[in-house]
């Protein structure tokens, strides 16, 4: 909807068109503050981190379904996740990858992408570890994210899935 539209809403479908429109906005806002404030957010958790670029990922992906790993459907799932970071456990030094669903507020659809995306990352031979990132984390996807050995991050804290 063109903001010069904006004087002209006058019906439920625009309005609702509107907040969808704010929504992914304010969604693709955050992703991006995710990627910039990586190392407030990730460095919590991870040592010598880097957030993977498309072009790193594509790179992975792509030698991973050429020797058979993954097949295209899957390397396009995983290829999906809003970010993808590598590094090092601050706790035991291991090199994992972080796959991270982000959402302004985090529900249980988000848990479970991040943990499918993860499992699919798993099966490249790295370890992959489902995260979500947000502004907050409704309480359905906090009780959720334990079972699928989830990371949560929100700016003012982050929740390993065994707390």
């Amino acid at each position: 909807m063109a903001i010069s539209s904006l004087c002209d809403i006058n019906d439920f479908d625009d309005i609702v068109r509107l907040r969808e429109d704010v929504a992914a906005l304010a969604e693709r806002a955050l992703e991006r503050q995710y990627r910039t404030k990586r190392r407030y957010t990730f460095g919590r958790v991870l040592r010598r981190f880097h957030v993977l670029s498309d072009e790193e990922l594509d790179h992975i992906l792509e030698e991973a379904e050429d020797q058979g790993m993954l097949s295209p459907a899957e390397n396009e799932g995983i290829a999906l996740a809003d970010v993808i970071v590598r590094g090092r456990l601050r706790t035991t030094g291991a090199e994992v990858y972080l796959v991270v669903e982000v959402s302004v507020g985090v529900g249980p659809h988000d848990i479970e992408r991040a943990a499918k995306r993860a499992a699919l990352l798993n099966k490249t031979g790295v370890q992959a570890i489902p995260a979500v990132a947000g502004e907050w984390v409704n309480p359905d996807a906090q009780r959720l994210a334990p079972s699928v050995g989830a990371w949560q991050f929100t700016p003012s804290e982050f929740i390993s899935p065994t707390a």
